[in-house]
């Protein structure tokens, strides 16, 4: 589990790293447990973000699954 105002630093700031997110104040076990998928995240929010306005979105490899699992 990952405290909801680690969420939003991790949203604001989009660190690249496991030092970026000790820095944010997050804990031993939240980077140990979920810093890569928040690193993965925000590296693709950079992406979409420096993506040209119109430019096609990568697929959602989700797409099709259910939304209650």
């Amino acid at each position: 589990m990952v405290r909801e105002e680690h969420l939003w630093s991790v949203a604001r700031y989009m660190p690249t790293s496991t030092g970026e997110l000790d820095s944010l104040g997050l804990s031993g076990s939240e980077i140990r447990f979920h810093g890569k998928t928040l690193i993965s995240w925000s590296k693709k929010r950079r992406r979409c973000r420096s993506r040209p306005a119109g430019a096609a979105a990568e697929p959602d490899r989700h797409a099709g699954l259910p939304q209650s699992l």
